[in-house]
């Protein structure tokens, strides 16, 4: 047991060294924020909501429900470009999810990018031939 432990601090103390240097991680948000409304301009409803769908991401920029579920919300009230991005974010987290690469379809298409809109919707068609959206 002496021998695990004169092996272990060593390790560990080098570990915790090493996390505490260094430059900080980069903001995962940066280049979403140029695009990202502020919940003021909507109506006190729906600026609440907008603003709980952006905490709620801020909060957990890894977890790609979260980050979809903004993607989501921005989609809903025709923020299409913040939308877009938090839809690749969430892909990028968690490739395998076809609702949220048809969703990032249609405001491709919408945006006039109809390559890119292919292309994510071929790859929502692959995870699931039965999906008749996004085969349309």
């Amino acid at each position: 047991m002496g021998r695990r432990l004169a092996i272990a601090l060593p390790l560990t103390a080098s570990l915790l060294l090493a996390s505490c240097g260094g430059a900080p991680p980069p903001d995962p948000w940066s280049d979403l924020a140029p695009f990202l409304p502020s919940p003021t301009e909507f109506g006190p409803h729906i600026g609440r909501v907008v603003e709980d769908a952006l905490e709620a991401a801020q909060a957990a920029p890894n977890n790609p429900s979260t980050v979809a579920r903004l993607g989501m919300v921005l989609h809903a009230y025709d923020k299409v470009e913040a939308a877009a991005r938090c839809y690749e974010r969430a892909l990028d987290l968690k490739q395998d999810q076809v609702a949220w690469l048809y969703y990032l379809g249609l405001i491709r298409a919408g945006l006039g990018q109809h390559d890119e809109a292919l292309d994510a919707l071929n790859q929502a068609v692959r995870l699931d031939p039965s999906s008749a959206p996004a085969r349309l």
